[in-house]
């Protein structure tokens, strides 16, 4: 079988190989903390020296730790609520509804660039619940189509592994256009702290690409200040979560750091 050969033209689109090689990596750990088959058959199906990601191993528990955690989001979603309606931000080649245990019909778009797109549909083609959608995140074009095809749906936006990439105020506008579009939606993003955000060459595996963090947030009461609408839902940290199998310096990280990297989940209250 001939390998794929990816050359994304975005600096920020490489970067989405680089947790496809962590899943797949993790899933074939006796200790695994995710399972991921479909990562692990794409990983191979792809010509890319992967092996400058191999020596992070930190990042690829935190991988593993984020992707669980989502993965449960996700589920608990669709279980709880009617026309449950899924939008991966920034989606790359992650698999998610293949692990996801989904209890009632539903609908989840697949958010990346165009050219990211063009190379899912190779690997992972759009299926009648699992819809590839090629656009910009920012766009808000794709937020008033989606609205206008599903008008008394439920909406969850996962954006994981791109929002650091961007500036504040990109950030920002983002979160506004949602929730001035979504009453009753949820969105849940992965961030990073700001003394982490500085320091993307200290990033073991985004120090191999050409992308650069912009934007690391502290306080999630920061980002609820930004729409009178949004409300903190959840909030998920992975060195506190972190087994051991991140060494001792990730384990004194936990006592000090360990707020620095995870996940914020936050509800779009329904306007009076």
């Amino acid at each position: 079988m001939d390998r794929l050969q990816i050359q994304f033209q975005d600096n920020i689109a490489e970067t989405l190989l680089i947790p496809l090689w962590m899943r797949a990596s993790e899933s074939k750990r006796n200790d695994a903390l995710l399972h991921d088959e479909v990562s692990e058959r794409l990983a191979e199906q792809i010509d890319y020296d992967f092996s400058k990601f191999s020596i992070d191993k930190k990042s690829q528990v935190g991988i593993a730790l984020r992707t669980r955690y989502l993965d449960k989001v996700v589920e608990d979603f669709i279980a709880e609520h009617d026309n449950p309606v899924i939008v991966m931000g920034g989606c790359g080649l992650d698999p998610r509804m293949s692990r996801v245990k989904a209890q009632r019909p539903y609908k989840c778009y697949e958010l990346d660039l165009p050219e990211v797109i063009a190379c899912r549909e190779k690997l992972l083609p759009s299926t009648e619940n699992d819809i590839s959608l090629a656009g910009s995140l920012f766009d808000t074009g794709w937020m008033d189509e989606l609205k206008t095809r599903h008008p008394d749906s439920s909406f969850l936006f996962v954006v994981e592994g791109v929002l650091v990439y961007f500036t504040e105020d990109v950030v920002r506008k983002f979160f506004q256009d949602i929730a001035s579009r979504f009453p009753s939606s949820e969105l849940y993003i992965e961030r990073m702290g700001s003394m982490v955000s500085r320091n993307t060459k200290r990033h073991s595996s985004v120090n191999k690409t050409l992308a650069v963090f912009q934007w690391g947030c502290d306080d999630p009461a920061i980002i609820a200040a930004w729409h009178p609408s949004l409300r903190l839902k959840a909030e998920y940290y992975y060195m506190k979560d972190a087994p051991r199998r991140v060494g001792f310096l990730g384990m004194l990280a936990k006592y000090f750091f360990w707020h620095s990297c995870g996940i914020w989940g936050y509800s779009v209250e329904p306007t009076k």
